[in-house]
């Protein structure tokens, strides 16, 4: 039995049947600790499922078995060769409700099929419903610190035009965000925070190039750590949200954990 099958029915749930996203990441968390069917989920040049299929070795407990995207032209084929996983293609449509249900039935029959656990998000870009992470849960990494928070106490910086949208509230730095997938764009459980990226005032940043200088520097170091630390049972409630900024993210299973 995978470790999804087994988890299935013990996701706990609030008074109004809906998963809390707390309960998401404490699910995670439980299938990490296993050997989960892992799958990767991107849709454009796959810069994040590279780093994170090279980095492996990390968190060998994670079994990486499909590569899966909406868009044919993205890298995903190239990535599942190479890798020698399987890869999915779950047909693209239109962003209207009812085609949008239709795309994920048919990627979670794929999914289903090869038995997959737990997914991760490395540029797909898609909105998620709530049956589908509730049966695949996953982590996502977003260009932005998603603990900077607007007057309603919500993350500020969300969606596709985070990085230009903080550069021209005058943000002094920059961040990527690992966090739990949930309903909200952008809004489930933080786990971690990379190191900034400090901006200058006075400066004139271009957003893409800043976007990919936070790929580099960011994203392909914060999304391994996290992964590694889940595999390792590591992350808890009490320790999240963590923040590469102030914690040295890999040694913290060997600073945390030390017995009595």
């Amino acid at each position: 039995m995978s470790a999804n099958q087994s988890l299935k029915g013990d996701a706990m749930a609030g008074t109004d049947g809906i998963t809390r996203p707390d309960d998401l990441f404490d699910r995670i968390r439980t299938i990490c600790r296993g050997r989960p069917r892992v799958a990767i989920l991107m849709s454009g040049t796959g810069s994040n499922a590279r780093k994170i299929l090279e980095e492996r070795y990390r968190y060998d407990n994670l079994n990486f078995v499909a590569v899966a995207t909406d868009n044919i032209e993205s890298q995903a084929s190239l990535i599942a060769t190479q890798y020698r996983l399987s890869f999915i293609f779950a047909k693209q449509h239109d962003d209207f409700p009812p085609r949008r249900k239709s795309f994920f039935y048919d990627l979670s029959d794929k999914l289903r099929f090869l038995k997959v656990d737990f997914l991760v998000y490395a540029g797909f870009m898609k909105i998620t419903p709530k049956d589908f992470l509730t049966e695949f849960p996953g982590i996502n990494i977003h260009p932005a610190d998603l603990t900077i928070l607007n007057d309603q106490g919500t993350p500020k910086y969300i969606g596709m035009n985070a990085v230009a949208n903080a550069l021209a509230a005058g943000e002094s730095h920059i961040a990527s965000t690992v966090h739990v997938v949930d309903v909200a764009v952008d809004g489930g459980t933080i786990i971690a925070v990379s190191k900034h990226i400090k901006l200058e005032s006075g400066i004139f940043y271009d957003s893409n190039n800043l976007q990919d200088e936070l790929k580099r520097r960011c994203e392909h170091v914060i999304y391994p750590q996290v992964l590694s630390l889940l595999a390792q049972g590591t992350i808890t409630q009490d320790l999240i949200p963590l923040h590469a900024e102030h914690q040295n993210l890999n040694a913290l299973f060997f600073s945390q954990w030390e017995p009595a």
